[in-house]
């Protein structure tokens, strides 16, 4: 009697348990903010929140599931929760991206590109690593045709480097401006600060994060795969970073 007992408990302990699996929401994805706009979201700590500028419209939304560019070249899958947003000409990327196993993201002073100006901050609780560089259309993961474009990248670590938080913003440019960029610090300066104005990024308390997180489906074949890894940066092994 006392295996039958012991067989019941297991039992009714693993159905338990499958059902709050089956049954436990979403801690990545989004949530409808103040204006009715669907943000990107993670229940996380601190919790991380997208608050793009209203007047930007959700184009895509989605989750990709890459292999992040490594030195072995046999990194683990990453998943990838993004959301792109367009106003006129200029786009707006947010983008959740976590790694797998004990794999943990460059530091956050590394930016797959050459850039034009990099400068590391406080902001909030966290410290903000922005960069502006240029990206050209055959690097581009979120667009099939266009040209050049510059870009102002806003990026976080948290999770011991696990999790990497972007909110990047893009303008198009011409190939004339852009071999003297580097010499328009006015441009950039305002560039910057249309950027700064396009999204805020907000860390909140999971008390504060009061909407249900709605899952998110694939993104398909709109977002290059292989051209979001390298867009991504690499992943280290532990005590392996640069």
């Amino acid at each position: 009697m006392k295996i039958v007992a012991i067989f019941l408990v297991l039992a009714l302990a693993g159905v338990g348990f499958y059902f709050l699996a089956a049954n436990d929401p979403p801690r990545r994805g989004v949530i409808p903010a103040d204006n009715g706009q669907m943000v990107l979201a993670a229940r996380v700590k601190p919790c991380v929140i997208f608050d793009p500028d209203p007047s930007f419209k959700l184009v895509l939304s989605g989750f990709k599931t890459i292999r992040p560019d490594d030195r072995k070249l046999n990194s683990e899958s990453a998943r990838v929760y993004l959301a792109l947003y367009t106003k006129e000409q200029a786009k707006l990327i947010t983008v959740l991206a976590e790694t797998a196993g004990e794999l943990e993201w460059e530091p956050a002073h590394h930016c797959p590109y050459p850039t034009l100006r990099d400068t590391e901050e406080p902001y909030g609780s966290e410290e903000r690593y922005q960069s502006v560089f240029l990206l050209k259309a055959k690097q581009n993961p979120f667009t099939q045709d266009g040209g050049l474009v510059l870009v102002a990248r806003s990026k976080f670590l948290l999770f011991f480097r696990k999790m990497q938080v972007i909110a990047e913003y893009h303008e198009p440019i011409s190939p004339e401006r852009a071999k003297n960029i580097d010499l328009e610090p006015a441009y950039i300066l305002s560039f910057l600060e249309r950027a700064d104005a396009a999204c805020k990024v907000l860390f909140q308390t999971e008390r504060d994060l009061k909407s249900q997180i709605v899952k998110l489906s694939s993104a398909g074949d709109s977002v290059s795969r292989v051209k979001l890894a390298k867009w991504l940066g690499e992943v280290n092994y532990p005590g392996h970073g640069r």
